[in-house]
């Protein structure tokens, strides 16, 4: 049983599929997919699933522009917000922002 980054996210399964080798699970494509939640949320809406609401930045824009990330947050969110980076695991990287001075330390 494999977990989290290399595990589920595609990468091993790829791995067995060229080498031929059998395995059980989800295949790449659905690997890849579950584990990045923006593509996963996309997918879901397209199929009319209900969703909570969320905001997408890239990394880089929260590192450049943070100020512009947190207009766009502030404007589609109530505090308290989670962060959490879209292709890691289900508990990697998160973190909860309470209000403005959280969310700017990345705590």
């Amino acid at each position: 049983m494999l977990h989290g980054t290399f595990g589920e996210d595609g990468t091993i399964q790829g791995l067995l599929e060229l080498a031929d080798i059998p395995y059980v699970g989800a295949g790449v494509l659905g690997s890849a997919a579950g584990m990045d939640k923006d593509v996963m949320k996309s997918l879901f809406i397209a199929a009319g699933f209900a969703h909570c609401e969320t905001c997408d930045c890239l990394a880089q824009c929260l590192g450049s522009e943070p100020k512009k990330v947190q207009k766009l947050v502030e404007s589609k969110l109530k505090y308290p917000v989670f962060v959490k980076p879209a292709n890691l695991g289900s508990s990697v990287g998160i973190s909860k922002a309470h209000d403005r001075q959280g969310a700017g330390s990345g705590h």
